[in-house]
């Protein structure tokens, strides 16, 4: 659990704190959702992600929920496996726009992974809500 304090007098100590924050905060997936970025803005819980997701290491999760891929844009290395979990109770899938991969409809907690083994760019979306969109660079 991260408790937010409010920033010593002279600075140096809250850097440090924020620092250490968004270690524990990337260890554990969450670095989308905690405002770690330079900026000192306010992102935090249920604040979008700009920038694509990427797991150095290997394998994603993404998240379906609320009419929404979580993150909408992930980046992996050859031979990476993405996992798409189906949080809502409205069914959806996971299309690829070269037709490489569908997951069929899914809902309740079910999952579709796929794993890429050569490099490029996947858009993808799912084709019953065709504005549900999303891309797996693959590196």
């Amino acid at each position: 659990m991260l408790i937010h304090r409010s920033p010593p007098a002279a600075g140096r100590g809250y850097a440090r704190s924020r620092a250490a924050a968004c270690v524990a905060a990337a260890v554990l997936g969450w670095v989308a959702l905690t405002g770690c970025g330079g900026d000192g803005g306010s992102s935090g819980p249920g604040a979008a992600s700009s920038g694509p997701a990427s797991a150095a290491s290997g394998n994603v999760e993404v998240l379906v929920q609320n009419f929404a891929f979580k993150p909408q844009n992930v980046t992996v290395p050859v031979g990476a496996t993405v996992t798409w979990k189906f949080e809502d109770q409205t069914q959806h899938n996971v299309t690829a726009g070269d037709g490489s991969f569908k997951s069929g409809d899914l809902t309740g907690g079910k999952t579709f992974a796929m794993t890429f083994k050569k490099a490029g760019k996947v858009p993808y979306m799912c084709t019953i809500h065709p504005f549900m969109t999303g891309t797996v660079t693959v590196q």
